[in-house]
This record gives structure tokens, C-alpha cells and sequence, in this order.
């Protein structure tokens, strides 16, 4: 069956294609531009400015607010996203919130354009890249959170663009610029662990597919095998070195895995509210299921990779991310294996592309109508208790907090010591600081042997319930309320001569 004819001319394809792809970008750059909402920003940032005061890397918790319980896990935390850090505490001093925000988005920009080259370098059609890019881009809302974790998308996304860009055009000198980015992925964030693994796998297959080809591509695989040597001894070229590995293993099964958001699978994102997000995710999961299945013949090695990291992915909505960037165009390919045996095909020409953009222009057009019309930069508010920060900034002592406080005061009130923050240098605090908030029998002996001077905490849960320590507070005769604003409520201790309303 011979293909109708496209109304429009090669040149005015790509033109159409150039035209809608920057609009893709414009709107998912307005959309990924929300507010700072993520809590662990803070005690980024404020680790980054002691780094830069110190002109060194922490031995011990700088804040004082946990002891090396577990050396493995402080010194990775404390160390292993030095550079990161200072980073956004350079961004940050530069141009406030405005400029972390305006960081994110660049970065997942670049990372979904470098997707969009891959996709095409893997010989996907113009209107399928579109809607490849856009489904992972819908997917990406659920990584607004600004954490030095942004640079291990965009170096995922890097790493995999240079493999395919080199396989291409075959340029084995492009390999070797993986180390390089070894050395810095290593010192911004510990993903680099996961991009060594998923790198190792890649070039194992690769390998293990050229040893009887042609003689060019033994070449290629020799020069990848050898780069990603060079790649696991750069990960080395840490503060942490094998210490990061072994945080990884250490961190599997763990309670405070179990109690982290960012690990429920990725099918149970539905469960934290993110209805819509669910939605793009589960399309996400099935279509890289099918790519799966259309390349276990042809590409064993790439329905490997799929298949490690669909598995992940299920196990970790943390994980998605990578499935979505490394492993989608080679998804994409099974699903065109799986067209291919269709009796009919899907238009490539210049109309099936018109048809393509209309349908991203309306689902893109829901997507602005259902993210609000007001610049979307800043800081949430509503997430923190922005409206008391003249008044905790200059206090001194002991606070009991909220934890997803814990970072924010350790920016904006060096001179307080939190109980706990998202840190978590020692997740056994995690047990007295829950019967301490609830303000249980036990939590109520923690709570006064602990002498706190202050508590900040918010008076009521996402789901409206009082937090027990709030009515304990406002009965017992040595504490008093100090300020509160909205929802956020700061009591202090009453001591002998100190009267806490003045």
C-alpha cells in the first residue's frame, strides 16, 4: 500500500517540527517553573554556605543536631553533594529563589531535549519524538524538587546521549568524555552509583553483541568497555568513594526507606495525591512494557536495560526518572518493532506531524489551564512558616520542629538547633520526634527531658487533625504561646525572670 502524499515539503516539515518542539519546551519551561517547595532545599543550601565559610568539608554534623550514629550514612550526606550545594549557594546568593527556580528548569529543559536527539538519533519519526518528549515531560512534574538530584537527570541524560551520538556516528573518541562526567556527577550527587551500573550493563551487552561483527564495531566496543572502567574509577574520585556504594546497599530495606515519600513505587503515587501524575506514569510504564517486548529479539541488550529499570521504577517512583530518560528511546524502537507488524502504518508525512501537534497543543493547553496563571517562581509559602522568620531568624537554643522545618531554620535561624531535619543523619530519632509531635505518654517523658527552649511546629496535619504537642503546650505551665501565623505556631519555655510575651 503505497503512502499518501504529505501536502507539505521536506523543508516545511522540519520547520513544522523546529516550531512545535520550542513550543513543547516553552510551556513545560513555565510549567516545571513552580515555586521552591521541596523541604530538603534548605539544609542543601545552608550546608553549601557553611562550605564556602569553612573552605572546607564537614567532619561531623556542623549544625549539632545529630551525633555519627551511622558513619556511613553522615559521612555521604555530610560529603557526597559537596559541589552540588555550593551550587545553589552561589545560585542562591546571586539571585535568591528566582535563580534556584530558573536553575531547575534549565536543567530538566536540556535533559528533555537531549531526549529528543536521542530519539531521533534511534530513527523515531518526527511526530513520535514530539510525543515522547511530552509524555516524559508530563511525567518530570514530579521532580520540581530542587535537591542536587537535578544534576543526576541531566547527567543521566548526557551520559547516554554521548553513548548513542557516538554509536552513530561511529566516533569512538566520544566515549572517553565519560569519565569527565564521572568526576563531576560524583561529587554533585550519589545517582552517579545507579549511572555507573546501568553504564556497566549497557556496555557488557554491547560488547557481548560486537564480539562477532564487523571489525568497526569490536573497535566501538573495546573503546566503551575501556571508558567505562575509566567511568567506575572516577565515581572513586569522591569524597566518599566506595562509601557511596555502600550507603546504597545500607539504605535498601531500611526503615527510613520505608518511611520516605520519594520510595513509594510508582504506581502508588496516587496514594501522596498526585492523581494526574499517576495518569502519565502508568502510560509511561505500559508503553516502555511494550518497547520491551518488541525488542527482546533484535536488542536483547537494550530490553535488559528497559527491564532493570521498569523494575526499579516499580519498586521506587525515585527511579522513574531514569526509565524516562535513558531508557525511552530504546523503548520507543520496540514500539515501532511492534507497528511495524501492524497491517497498517502510522503517518510519518507532514500531516500525520500537523495531526501529531494538535493533539500535544490541547493536552498542553490543559496542562497551563490546570497549573494556575500566576508566575509560578518563589518560594511556597504555604509549605513553610515564612510570616514568623523575622522572628525565629535571631533566636538562640534548642527547638523542637517540625521536620520538614528542620532545613528551612537551619538557613534562616543559624543560631537555633533544630531536634530534627530531612537529613536524617540518624533515622533513629524518627521514633521519639513522631511520639514527641503526637504527644504520647512516652513522647510526653522525651519531650521534658529533652529541655527544649522553643517549638515550631504547625498547629494542624494535611488532613486538619491537631498535632497532640499543641494542646500539651497551651496546658502545661511552663510553656507559652510566643507568635503564630496561619498555621504556624511558635511557644516558648517560660523560665525564672524571662517573661515570654514581651
Amino acid at each position: 500500500m503505497q503512502r499518501p502524499e504529505s501536502p507539505l515539503t521536506p523543508l516545511a516539515v522540519a520547520r513544522l517540527h523546529r516550531l512545535l518542539l520550542i513550543l513543547l519546551l516553552a510551556v513545560f519551561g513555565y510549567a516545571l517553573a513552580v515555586p521552591i517547595w521541596d523541604a530538603d532545599f534548605w539544609w542543601h543550601l545552608a550546608s553549601g554556605r557553611w562550605i564556602w565559610h569553612a573552605g572546607a568539608l564537614p567532619q561531623s554534623d556542623p549544625f549539632g543536631v545529630f551525633g555519627d550514629t551511622n558513619p556511613i550514612r553522615s559521612e555521604t550526606v555530610l560529603k557526597g553533594q559537596w559541589l552540588g550545594q555550593l551550587l545553589f549557594y552561589g545560585l542562591y546568593q546571586l539571585g535568591e529563589a528566582h535563580a534556584i527556580v530558573a536553575l531547575r528548569v534549565t536543567l530538566l529543559l536540556t535533559s528533555l531535549l537531549l531526549l529528543h536527539q536521542r530519539l531521533r538519533l534511534a530513527g523515531i519519526g518526527r511526530a513520535g519524538a514530539l510525543a515522547a518528549v511530552a509524555l516524559v515531560g508530563l511525567c518530570l512534574q514530579g521532580y520540581t524538587g530542587d535537591r542536587p538530584q537535578l544534576w543526576s537527570i541531566l547527567f543521566a541524560a548526557l551520559t547516554f546521549w554521548l553513548i548513542d551520538l557516538a554509536e552513530q556516528r561511529q566516533a569512538p573518541r566520544l566515549y572517553w568524555l565519560l569519565p569527565l562526567i564521572a568526576l563531576l556527577w560524583a561529587n554533585v550527587h550519589g545517582g552517579v552509583v545507579l549511572g555507573g551500573v546501568l553504564l556497566v550493563l549497557h556496555a557488557v551487552m554491547f560488547w557481548w553483541s560486537a564480539r562477532h561483527a564487523a571489525s568497526e564495531s569490536r573497535r566501538m566496543a573495546r573503546h566503551l568497555v575501556a571508558a567505562t572502567v575509566l567511568f567506575g574509577a572516577a565515581t572513586l574520585l569522591s569524597p566518599n568513594g566506595l562509601d557511596a556504594y555502600a550507603y546504597i546497599f545500607n539504605l535498601q530495606g531500611s526503615e527510613l526507606q520505608a518511611r520516605t515519600s520519594e520510595y513509594v513505587s510508582a504506581l502508588k503515587i496516587y496514594q501522596l495525591g498526585h492523581l494526574q501524575l499517576q495518569l502519565w506514569v502508568a502510560i509511561a510504564l505500559l508503553l516502555a512494557l511494550l518497547g520491551l517486548a518488541g525488542l527482546l529479539r533484535r536488542a536483547p541488550g537494550k530490553a535488559v536495560l528497559i527491564g532493570l529499570l521498569l523494575a526499579l521504577s516499580i519498586e521506587s517512583f525515585r527511579y522513574l526518572v531514569f526509565l524516562l530518560l535513558v531508557a525511552s528511546p530504546y523503548a520507543a524502537q520496540g514500539l515501532q518493532q511492534l507497528a511495524g507488524r501492524l497491517p497498517f502504518r502510522p503517518l510519518s508525512t507532514g500531516a500525520g506531524l500537523a495531526a501529531a501537534g494538535s493533539m500535544l497543543i490541547a493536552s498542553l493547553a490543559l496542562l497551563l489551564a490546570t497549573s494556575g496563571g500566576t508566575p509560578r517562581s518563589g518560594v511556597e509559602t504555604q509549605r513553610y512558616p515564612v510570616h514568623l522568620e523575622h522572628i525565629v531568624a535571631p533566636l538562640h537554643g534548642r527547638v523542637f520542629n517540625f521536620m520538614n522545618w528542620g532545613g528551612y531554620l537551619l538557613w534562616h535561624a543559624p543560631s537555633l538547633t533544630p531536634y530534627i531535619d530531612g537529613r536524617m543523619l540518624d533515622e533513629k530519632q524518627l521514633i521519639p520526634y513522631t511520639h514527641m509531635l503526637w504527644a504520647s505518654p512516652q513522647g510526653k517523658l522525651w519531650f521534658e527531658q529533652a529541655d527544649f527552649d522553643w517549638v515550631l511546629l504547625p498547629y494542624l496535619d494535611q488532613y486538619g487533625e491537631i498535632y497532640g504537642l499543641n494542646p500539651y503546650l497551651q496546658r502545661h505551665p511552663r510553656w507559652q504561646a510566643y507568635a503564630r501565623d496561619g498555621n504556624s505556631i511558635l511557644y516558648a519555655r517560660i523560665r525564672t525572670g524571662f517573661n515570654a510575651g514581651n
